[in-house]
């Protein structure tokens, strides 16, 4: 029956998610045809993890088409991880290595030459990457000493080595024994074809060391002050977030126009977050013209916040349409804003979240912030004029007076949502 199909079909069919390598892979089995069409599936997506990039790499640069079916790369290795079994094993590694450092020495820096000669994971990785020109997604999760990606990857960007189909790249680079190095993350704002950047800005560092500095984690900060406003990254996420705003800002210069931020702050326990929120208002000026959606979340959090850090008044983001943070970074520690609060948003608001934290009082708070907002769109139609959904997120609290608000809601035409309202960013 399958002779009567067209293979576009076929190929639609064999991208159900129902199927999985091990189907493709016997699909393989079955005839030429089958062969032909679902052969470039097996390798549209790779995960990889510790050594499994050479033996991607060593089949690559044996059959360079090979490179051109990836689509989507995850790889991740542990540099300390010492189980070389498989690589040793290899009869051919010997040649292997030597075919990589010949390749290697047609397109990337001498440095990286020399480090696939030494056996170095991550110049392995870079040379890689320099060989999948359809990639279109990557995910990096380095630990240990990866010396050659943190100094040879900007490099080879800026000389337009990486694939122009490359749109995200989600970043994170594990290391017991240090924190989140800000080089790759830099790196990845000058390749051209990408518009979302998502990381995972782990902190490490004990309780005596300095919290991270972009001057000092990065030799390339004349670079992106003169690459200010001209990156094409649209959207930005940092997950685990130990960064403080000044940090922070140099990532929301560097874009053209960042439309979505979302800034997951990291538990206390796992960095340093001594100010979580130092300077972000400031930062957030930056984005102001350009900012559609902004997430801040506290959901990893176990540290407290200051009552004076907030992120002031969103009033001049004229194009914001989607909003979630903690109620009290609008507010702060004075509650008796809260009827006020339509005075610090702007009027493009469509989705509207305010966090409150288990205390009753929290709750009451954010309860009296959405009654000021709704209150003042009865009164005048043009306040929040795209507005129809908010939310506190979580079961509301006994007492709080989250009922009392449905019967004004519906009167403006604005659904209450109890629960988080599902911001894609």
């Amino acid at each position: 029956m399958s002779t009567a199909l067209s293979d576009e079909v076929l190929v639609l069919i064999a991208e159900d998610s129902i199927f999985g390598k091990r189907d493709h892979l016997m699909l393989c089995f079955t005839s030429k045809r089958f062969r032909r069409i679902v052969y470039p599936l097996l390798y549209r997506q790779i995960w990889l993890r510790n050594k499994g990039h050479y033996f991607l790499l060593r089949s690559i640069v044996n059959n360079p088409p090979l490179g051109h079916l990836i689509k989507s790369l995850n790889i991740s290795w542990d540099a300390n991880y010492d189980d070389d079994t498989e690589r040793v094993d290899d009869p051919e590694v010997e040649q292997v290595l030597t075919r990589f450092a010949e390749v290697a020495a047609t397109r990337l820096p001498e440095s990286v030459v020399e480090g696939i000669s030494a056996v170095s994971e991550s110049a392995e990785v870079l040379l890689l990457l320099t060989l999948l020109p359809q990639l279109g997604r990557l995910e990096l999760s380095p630990s240990g000493d990866t010396h050659f990606l943190e100094t040879d990857l900007f490099t080879i960007i800026k000389c337009g080595l990486l694939s122009s189909s490359l749109s995200t790249v989600s970043y994170a680079h594990w290391d017991t024994e240090g924190g989140f190095d800000c080089r790759n993350l830099h790196a990845f704002f000058f390749q051209p074809s990408i518009t979302r950047i998502e990381a995972r800005a782990c902190i490490t560092y004990d309780d005596n060391d300095e919290p991270p500095g972009v001057g000092s984690v990065t030799p390339y900060l004349r670079d992106l002050r003169d690459f200010y406003g001209q990156s094409s990254v649209e959207s930005l996420c940092l997950y685990q977030c130990a960064l403080s705003g000044d940090s922070i800002e140099v990532f929301l210069r560097l874009p053209k126009a960042l439309k979505c931020l979302k800034y997951e702050l990291a538990s206390a326990t796992v960095g340093w977050v001594d100010s979580p929120f130092s300077n972000v208002g400031k930062a957030l000026s930056y984005v102001s013209t350009s900012l559609e959606t902004l997430i801040i979340s506290l959901t990893e959090y176990d540290g407290e916040l200051d009552g004076q850090e907030t992120i002031g008044s969103l009033k001049g983001f004229a194009r914001l349409r989607l909003l979630c943070v903690p109620a009290s970074l609008l507010l702060g520690d004075d509650t008796t804003r809260s009827s006020e609060i339509s005075g610090l948003l702007p009027n493009s608001l469509e989705g509207l979240e305010l966090e409150a934290f288990d205390d009753l009082w929290e709750w009451t708070d954010v309860v009296e912030c959405y009654r000021g907002i709704l209150t003042s769109m009865r009164a005048d139609r043009s306040q929040f004029p795209a507005l129809k959904a908010m939310s506190i997120g979580g079961i509301p609290k006994e007492g709080s007076g989250w009922e009392s608000l449905h019967g004004l809601a519906a009167k403006v035409g604005v659904s209450l949502v109890e629960k988080s309202i599902h911001f894609s960013c």
